[in-house]
């Protein structure tokens, strides 16, 4: 967790350095002094004076307080509750809050607006899933890494990774749409469209595998509980048909790939490939894969068959199958 939050860190960093007009830094210190004691001190506080400072400060540095203010809610919320899942129930709703936030502050720019209509059908369907998928329920993940870590080390776990990291994590990935709010006359292009037509794609290929798997996992727990005979993936455990077939986790391929495109936007209306906003969906990449080593650490322990299934599909990149489980 500490190097996550150290490299988190560094991305902000970066971020001073790469673009020096956004004056982050200085920004975000000033506006945190004005946000206590326009917020906390009864004496200076009105509705006048904090739309203003709304209004006049810039809307990054706004968008890292209410992160900011999201990392201590759930740093607390978790060892105060035993529930460590307020950062999952989030992670679908901050970016549309982000997005329009920037939409708005970029004076409704198109590309602004497009990019928060396209984060808005993201973040719907996910957590849609979520809610059917889990209950809203914390991840699975945290209740093994409980298991086996030492409590002090958890809560620090709790405090540097699910809860600060994530929030940044979060906000580096979302950060495409504040360059974009800040070039407000240029023109949506053929590029754009491409892109939001690939990102839409990968939003219906995300769904496509989410509801495979769905249906998999009530099936086969409908028949663990009526004591109805198994087989095939069902007597293994584990879903290995539809995209699964070509991919072991085409649903995680396509949520990194879609978060690149989004990044593709910024590169439009800078001209340039790489810039800062790049660190987002970086960061998010090694994070998805060192989750997909952690969960199939567990699918390991529960599944004799899958590391048969590991050596005949691909990581999360779909392509060509080996054969199926279900030959000999």
């Amino acid at each position: 967790p500490l190097f996550f939050f150290f490299l988190s860190s560094a991305s902000f960093v970066a971020t001073a350095i790469m673009d020096p007009t956004a004056a982050f830094f200085s920004n975000l210190s000033a506006a945190f002094c004005t946000a206590l004691k326009l917020f906390i001190s009864p004496e200076t506080y009105n509705v006048s004076n904090a739309v203003t400072f709304l209004e006049e400060t810039d809307s990054l540095v706004i968008a890292f307080l209410f992160a900011f203010m999201h990392m201590l809610t759930s740093s607390l919320a978790g060892p105060l509750t035993g529930d460590y899942g307020w950062v999952d129930r989030a992670w679908s709703l901050l970016p549309m809050f982000y997005t329009w936030w920037f939409a708005y502050k970029g004076d409704w720019n198109d590309r602004s607006v497009m990019m928060a209509i396209l984060v808005t059908i993201w973040g719907v369907r996910l957590t849609f899933n979520f809610i059917r998928k889990d209950g809203g329920k914390e991840d699975y993940r945290w209740a093994v890494l409980r298991q086996g870590m030492h409590p002090v080390l958890f809560q620090l776990f709790n405090v540097f990774f699910i809860s600060i990291f994530q929030h940044l994590l979060i906000f580096g990935f979302i950060s495409s749409a504040y360059i974009v709010s800040c070039v407000k006359d240029l023109p949506v292009s053929c590029t754009d469209y491409t892109l939001a037509a690939v990102f839409l794609f990968l939003v219906v290929f995300e769904t496509i595998s989410d509801q495979q798997q769905y249906e998999f996992q009530m099936e086969k727990h409908f028949r663990l509980d009526n004591n109805l005979p198994l087989a095939a993936d069902f007597e293994r455990g584990f879903f290995s048909s539809g995209l699964f077939h070509f991919s072991r986790h085409p649903n995680y391929f396509a949520e990194h790939m879609l978060w690149w495109v989004f990044y593709g936007f910024s590169v439009v209306v800078t001209g340039q490939v790489l810039n800062w906003t790049i660190l987002g969906p970086l960061v998010l990449t090694h994070l998805i894969s060192e989750s997909i080593n952690f969960t199939e650490s567990i699918s390991m322990k529960k599944y004799p068959e899958y590391k048969r299934y590991q050596k005949t599909t691909s990581r999360w990149t779909p392509c060509k199958p080996g054969p199926s489980l279900d030959q000999a």
